[in-house]
């Protein structure tokens, strides 16, 4: 397959300048934390859920760093004087 034949999409940092482009950023960080939230609840673990749920919103907030290693988020929360 050559580049001009993937579709634009494909190419998630580029941008085509178009104003009428709709497309968006798509964080797998969130759609992750969500499954898992989802997860915890259907298995019966609602503190376990209610966790994953906090570190989302701080996610969300800007007050949380998460990075993932083997399949597990590791949560860094930012000290108040980091906020902005």
């Amino acid at each position: 397959m050559q580049n001009e034949d993937l579709p634009h999409s494909y190419y998630m940092g580029e941008s085509n300048n178009n104003k009428n482009n709709s497309e968006k950023l798509i964080d797998f960080t969130v759609i992750k934390l969500k499954d898992m939230h989802k997860y915890y609840m259907d298995n019966n673990l609602p503190e376990v859920a209610s966790d994953i749920m906090q570190v989302l919103l701080e996610y969300q907030n800007g007050n949380a760093n998460v990075i993932w290693r083997e399949g597990l988020p590791y949560v860094k929360f930012k000290k108040d004087s980091e906020k902005v």
